[in-house]
């Protein structure tokens, strides 16, 4: 195992549910870590439910999987999926392009680089002033995103969940090679809970944002 190319490098995720990355680091001889440092949960279950009752959007615009999973939660509560059918569906990127295709939904499109302002720039040619935004995304999302849709279309702009640090953070172990972040939330609760000191020498992100 000592030609693999991370073998004996020590790697800490802090991300929710990195099981897939997790194996891929082992798989490359890696020893894996897995600290999530922020956890998920719904807010503004009644809005999203009133949005939802008479849903009638032409254009969804999803940034994360977690927002696919909570407004799916809801919306296939009291709608089927086919009540989707003339409405153009919009990702950050690939992964939250996989998200939406479990349930049964093809994107219509997202931008070569992963992230807010760039969604923007891909969605300005692609959107009409007369059609109706609907954009769930998390508490503390950079309002850029949101800010560029209603100039481009009547938007609602919805949270509908939020990241929360953990109630224990679990020690890291001695001498980590490296670090992987997946949102800013994560970035700020690991310097809260380990010490800025902490960080390892490698950091790694998953977008300019977090960068």
């Amino acid at each position: 195992l000592n030609h693999l190319p991370l073998t004996g490098r020590k790697i800490i995720l802090t991300g929710e549910n990195q099981g897939a990355m997790a194996e891929d680091l082992r798989d490359a001889g890696a020893h894996v870590y897995l600290r999530p440092m922020i956890k998920t949960e719904a807010v503004n279950r009644v809005a999203l439910e009133e949005d939802l009752r008479h849903f009638s959007y032409d254009v969804l615009v999803f940034t994360s999987k977690n927002g696919i999973n909570f407004f799916f939660d809801a919306f296939l509560k009291t709608h089927d999926i086919r009540a989707l059918a003339n409405t153009s569906v919009y990702v950050v990127g690939e992964k939250t392009a996989h998200a939406l295709a479990r349930y049964g939904l093809r994107a219509n499109g997202h931008p070569a680089i992963y992230d807010g302002r760039h969604l923007a720039a891909y969605l300005k040619s692609r959107v009409d002033a007369s059609q109706k935004i609907y954009y769930p995304h998390a508490e503390g999302s950079h309002p850029y995103l949101g800010e560029a849709l209603r100039d481009m279309a009547a938007t609602t702009d919805r949270i509908i969940y939020r990241s929360v640090a953990p109630t224990h953070a679990r020690p890291l172990p001695e001498a980590c090679d490296g670090v992987v972040f997946l949102s800013p939330s994560a970035v700020n609760n690991f310097i809260d809970a380990y010490g800025l000191a902490s960080m390892p020498k490698w950091t790694f992100a998953i977008g300019e944002t977090t960068k």
